[in-house]
């Protein structure tokens, strides 16, 4: 018989791929909630809040849930690439992700403005700040944010990550920082589903919103890549490291 969990092939008698599933849309959409009513309350004149809303509901919902997508499309991406996960789990992943952003994007546009993407959400610095002007800018901006929490999730060791304090207040400070540097340049996308949903709400995709899909996937998968080299290297230190230590009684003799 065929273990369509373990293959990542949604099966609807089991109640355990649907759990994983709601959980990583209720985490997603809490996420996004906490992070957005924030931003939306304090601008980006208060960097320092923000980004602690962000990074704390991150490691909040990652140590509570339990999430192996990580709220993000572009991490579960990266992690379908490197052959970490099958094909249709990153995108059971991805689906409930987007899901879980509508539902927080629809009740921020209830209880915080209907204006709220186009005021604080990924894209609108773009009209106002000078420095990012360009596209391939923000591209590039994005790419090196995503680049940086997919190498550290990686070296987290991630399939170890789901419930350690540690790895994931690490994470979480990871998406802090870079909601710190990034914030005043491109808002902070770093994610495909925060950055899709106000527009799919909306129905209104801006010509540059390719940034906030390209910069992050790819970035995820260079950090992923970079992340695994890394790992090996550390690992065969390791074990030469143990090789010494084992052999030093036998050169005392």
């Amino acid at each position: 018989m065929v273990n369509h969990y373990r293959l990542g092939l949604p099966e609807p008698a089991s109640k355990k791929f649907w759990s994983v599933m709601f959980r990583e849309m209720l985490g997603t959409m809490i996420h996004v909630l906490i992070g957005g009513a924030a931003l939306s309350k304090h601008s980006t004149d208060h960097i320092l809040t923000s980004s602690l809303a962000w990074g704390g509901s991150y490691i909040v919902m990652l140590y509570s849930f339990g999430s192996h997508g990580y709220l993000n499309p572009a991490i579960a991406c990266s992690l379908f690439l490197t052959k970490r996960i099958p094909l249709v789990r990153a995108l059971s992943y991805t689906v409930a992700q987007l899901l879980g952003s509508l539902w927080a994007v629809t009740m921020l546009g209830y209880i915080v403005s209907p204006t709220w993407y186009t005021q604080y959400g990924p894209g609108a610095v773009l009209v106002t700040n000078v420095m990012v002007t360009k596209v391939w800018q923000v591209c590039m901006w994005e790419g090196i944010g995503t680049l940086i929490l997919s190498l550290i999730i990686t070296l987290c060791k991630d399939e170890e990550l789901v419930g350690n304090d540690v790895q994931c207040l690490a994470v979480g400070a990871c998406i802090t920082t870079l909601h710190m540097v990034l914030l005043p340049i491109t808002m902070c996308g770093l994610n495909p589903a925060r950055a899709v949903a106000p527009h799919l709400i909306a129905l209104q995709f801006p010509s540059y919103h390719w940034v906030y899909w390209v910069g992050p996937i790819l970035g995820a998968v260079l950090g992923r890549l970079g992340g695994i080299v890394v790992k090996g290297i550390l690992e065969e230190e390791e074990e030469k490291q143990v090789q010494f230590v084992e052999m030093k009684p036998l050169m005392k003799n």
